[in-house]
């Protein structure tokens, strides 16, 4: 499941900065995606011997399982939680149902847990931002994030940029 994550995380990253750099660079950067992504995707061929073959099949079999929702109990719990914590927001929208309030109902939490850093949590930033604050909350969360990704795409097409702002801005879009 964080393979995934951090996949996904990967793309948004990557598109930032396909539409950020200039032409030559992102001809490099496309022809190393599509290289990377090939590398992934014809990783069951490789043979097992050659040296890092297992960590490419093992990151396709993690990427691949995600497809298939039934046979993924990671997906079934997330999803379960995701739609839970999305009928308690709708019980408050705009301001949130607060901090002293449980996101998910105690039939749905295991003893395993109890005690947890994310001990009746969906397991998604955005929903507990969401379900916790609101609209209101979210807005101003996702208000910085926007605006400082803004500020470094226009830095970057203007040729004002350089790679720390870019580096900076691709860990704000995997985050």
């Amino acid at each position: 499941p964080q393979t995934r994550s951090a996949v996904f995380g990967l793309g948004l990253a990557s598109a930032f900065s396909i539409f950020a750099l200039g032409t030559r660079h992102r001809v490099i950067l496309c022809c190393l995606a599509v290289s990377a992504v090939g590398l992934v995707a014809l990783s069951p061929l490789l043979p097992e011997h050659l040296p890092g073959a297992s960590a490419l099949q093992n990151l396709y079999a993690a990427v691949v399982s995600g497809a298939e929702y039934h046979a993924d109990g990671n997906a079934q719990f997330r999803l379960i939680r995701w739609h839970l914590a999305l009928e308690t927001w709708f019980s408050s929208p705009i301001f949130g149902v607060g901090f002293g309030t449980d996101i998910l109902p105690n039939w749905l939490l295991s003893i395993d847990e109890l005690n947890t850093f994310n001990y009746g949590m969906p397991h998604n930033t955005y929903l507990t931002i969401l379900a916790r604050t609101g609209l209101l909350g979210l807005a101003l969360f996702a208000f910085a994030i926007v605006w400082i990704l803004y500020r470094a795409y226009r830095l970057m097409r203007a040729g004002s940029g350089n790679a720390h702002l870019l580096a900076a801005a691709n860990m704000i879009c995997t985050m």
